[in-house]
């Protein structure tokens, strides 16, 4: 899957949407952890029009990333 922020914005089999009023979160769907998981990794190290700031549980699964769009331009 692309990361870009539509596609984040947009809830998936992964993740749902929590909106903010600055951004979103992207959590994830009761048993598919371990898919938000991975989801979750590759968005805190993708380079994008995006910052995202990461949440792990006790277990040390994400929980969370709170997306915020970035000016690119």
């Amino acid at each position: 899957m692309p990361l870009f922020l539509t596609s984040l914005s947009e809830p998936s089999e992964n993740h749902r949407i929590e909106p903010l009023h600055e951004g979103f979160l992207i959590l994830p769907v009761t048993g598919r952890e371990l898919q938000f998981d991975a989801l979750a990794r590759r968005v805190i190290n993708h380079v994008g029009p995006f910052a995202a700031f990461a949440r792990k549980d006790e277990n040390g699964l994400y929980e969370s990333v709170h997306i915020l769009p970035t000016d690119q331009g």
